[in-house]
């Protein structure tokens, strides 16, 4: 997954929704009431890291919860640290297992249009 963003939040919403794209087709599109709220800290070496991290904490809940997270609400993002809220709902049916989230490919970099840019890799 190729993701873009103008901004660190916007990245990792980006990444968020893709995630929970490939997760359920459409899941987060008209999501009914969120009734999981799960908080995430996490501290990092670098942007790069803290994402994989962020999205590997996501998958790890989403399969505990048997669930789809789809909005995030940040309240602190740096390089190095990220707190915030993750909001979902259970969800049966999924189209693909996500397995893991892997550090292949993955680097946070500023590309030729001012927007910060990485690849995700799934293992599914």
């Amino acid at each position: 997954m190729r993701i873009r963003a103008d901004s660190s939040p916007a990245l990792f919403e980006a990444a968020l929704e893709g995630m929970s794209q490939i997760i359920k087709a459409d899941a987060c599109k008209n999501p009914p009431f969120f009734t999981l709220t799960i908080p995430i800290n996490l501290r990092s070496k670098n942007i790069t890291t803290l994402l994989i991290e962020f999205l590997g904490e996501v998958l790890t809940h989403s399969h505990l919860h048997n669930a789809i997270f789809c909005k995030l609400q940040i309240k602190i993002l740096n390089d190095h640290f990220i707190s915030a809220l993750i909001f979902g709902f259970p969800e049966e049916k999924i189209d693909e297992d996500i397995k893991a989230v892997t550090y292949h490919e993955a680097d946070v970099k500023l590309n030729q249009d001012k927007q910060l840019e990485t690849i995700i890799v799934f293992d599914i």
